[in-house]
């Protein structure tokens, strides 16, 4: 698990075997700057296989 505490936009360098998620990050990559549409974010993940997670209270 991945979390920004802060302000700024973080990036992650991942190395991810077998190949596939660049396709992923490529989407994510196309995305409008500013602040994420997290609804745009969640299609783009179906469309490759992945899903969003709730932080267990």
């Amino acid at each position: 698990m991945f979390r920004n505490p802060f302000d700024e936009e973080t990036r992650v360098i991942a190395v991810v075997s077998p190949p596939g998620l660049e396709n992923y990050y490529q989407a994510l990559s196309e995305l409008p700057p500013g602040p994420r549409d997290m609804k745009l974010v969640a299609e783009i993940m179906v469309r490759h296989g992945l899903s969003l997670q709730k932080k267990p209270s």
